[in-house]
C-alpha cells in the first residue's frame, strides 16, 4: 500500500515536472510568477524593462551586459518618472543589485553595441520558472540516464544495483542523497557568501546585507557599503577558496579517521566534500579580478589562475579514490595458489 501510494506520487511529480519544463515561455509571463527574464541585443535605443510585483520594498536583479562597443548607462525610473544612475557597464559579467517595486530599469547602449540579459524578480520563488524548470530538467535527465544504463548494461546495472544494497541500506542512501542535496542548495551557497562576506571585513569593508541561502526567494549574495579597491580581488577569491578549505577538511579527517569509522559515518564525511568540490568546476569569474591584481594581464595566466580550483578538486578526487581503491584491495582475500595436479603412479612394466 505504501510503496503503490509512493509510486503515485512520484509519478504525479513527474508528470507536474514535464509539464512545467514544456510550457510555452508566454505561460510564464503571467500576472502571478515572481520572476522574469530578459535577454536581447542593442539596436541604438534605450531598453526599458518591467520588473514583476512582489510583496517587498524592493525586487532583487542581476544583469549581464556585454558591450561589443561603447559602454551601457543602467538607470532606474520611478514612478514619477525621474531616473536614478546605477552603474556603467562595458564587457562585464553578471552583476547583483536591487531595483524598488515599482521602477523600471533602464539599460542605454547610446551609440554602441552589445547584448544584455537581466533577471528580474525571486529567482527560487515557489512560482518562479526558474526552479519549476530546473527541477523539470533534472527529473528528466536523471530518468534518461538511468534508463539508458539499465537498457545498455542491464546485468552490470543490476550487479551495481545489488553491489550498492549490500555497502549501504536503503535508508542509509536516502540520508546521503538529502545530504548532497542539501549541501548543493543550502550549505554550498551559505559557505561561499561567508567567504565573500569574511575577506571583506577581514580587509576593511562594511557588509550591510547578506542572502547565504535561496530560501527566500533571492539569489545569494553580500552587498557591500564600501569596499576598498585592494578587497575586491580577496573578497571575490574568499568565496572560491573558503568551500575548498572545508571540503578539504573533510577529506583530510576522512583520511585520518576513516579506518576506525564505519561506512556509512565515512559516507556523511565524503559527501558533502565532494558537492563542495565539484562546485568549483562551474565558478571561475571569481578568480579573473584576483589574476588580474597579482600582475597575470595576459588570457593565458587569466586562465592559470582559474584553473587552481579544478586542479585541487582534481587532486582531491584522486585521493579519494586512491584510498578507497587501497581499502578494498586490502579487504579483499587474497587468492590462494592452485594446488599442483595429483600425480599417478604407473606400475612399472
Amino acid at each position: 500500500m505504501i510503496r503503490q501510494l509512493i509510486r503515485v506520487t512520484a509519478i504525479g511529480l513527474l508528470l507536474v515536472f514535464i509539464a512545467a519544463g514544456l510550457l510555452p515561455h508566454s505561460y510564464w509571463t503571467a500576472g502571478w510568477v515572481r520572476y522574469r527574464l530578459y535577454q536581447g541585443t542593442f539596436n541604438g535605443r534605450p531598453v526599458i524593462l518591467t520588473a514583476p510585483s512582489v510583496s517587498r520594498a524592493a525586487v532583487p536583479l542581476e544583469y549581464e551586459i556585454e558591450m561589443t562597443s561603447g559602454v551601457c548607462e543602467i538607470a532606474g525610473i520611478d514612478r514619477a518618472g525621474r531616473m536614478t544612475r546605477h552603474c556603467t557597464m562595458g564587457r562585464g559579467y553578471t552583476l547583483l543589485d536591487a531595483l524598488p517595486v515599482g521602477e523600471q530599469l533602464r539599460l542605454d547602449p547610446a551609440s554602441g553595441t552589445g547584448r544584455y540579459v537581466v533577471r528580474i524578480g525571486l529567482k527560487y520563488h515557489p512560482l518562479s520558472p526558474f526552479l519549476w524548470r530546473v527541477l523539470a530538467i533534472g527529473t528528466l535527465v536523471g530518468l534518461v540516464l538511468v534508463s539508458a544504463v539499465r537498457i545498455i548494461w542491464k546485468s552490470k546495472a543490476a550487479a551495481w544495483q545489488a553491489h550498492l544494497k549490500s555497502l549501504l541500506a536503503p535508508w542509509q542512501w536516502a540520508v546521503l542523497g538529502l545530504l548532497a542535496g542539501f549541501t548543493g542548495a543550502i550549505l554550498y551557497p551559505a559557505i561561499h557568501e561567508s567567504g565573500h562576506a569574511l575577506v571583506g571585513l577581514a580587509l576593511g569593508a562594511e557588509v550591510k546585507h547578506i542572502v547565504f541561502t535561496p530560501l527566500g526567494g533571492e539569489v545569494p549574495h553580500v552587498s557591500f557599503g564600501e569596499l576598498p579597491d585592494r578587497a575586491g580581488a580577496w573578497n571575490s577569491a574568499g568565496a572560491i577558496f573558503l568551500p575548498m578549505l572545508v571540503a578539504w577538511s573533510l577529506v583530510l579527517i576522512w583520511l585520518l579517521l576513516g579506518p576506525r569509522l564505519g561506512r556509512f559515518a565515512q559516507a556523511l564525511l565524503l559527501t558533502p566534500a565532494v558537492f563542495l568540490l565539484f562546485a568549483s568546476f562551474g565558478i571561475d569569474d571569481h578568480l579573473r579580478s584576483l589574476a588580474v591584481h597579482l600582475g597575470f594581464a595576459s588570457e593565458a595566466g587569466i586562465m592559470l589562475v582559474k584553473l587552481i580550483p579544478p586542479v585541487l578538486t582534481l587532486a582531491a578526487y584522486a585521493l579519494i579514490g586512491w584510498r578507497i581503491w587501497r581499502s578494498v584491495q586490502q579487504s579483499s582475500p587474497t587468492s590462494p595458489e592452485p594446488a599442483a595436479p595429483p600425480t599417478t603412479n604407473k606400475p612399472s612394466q
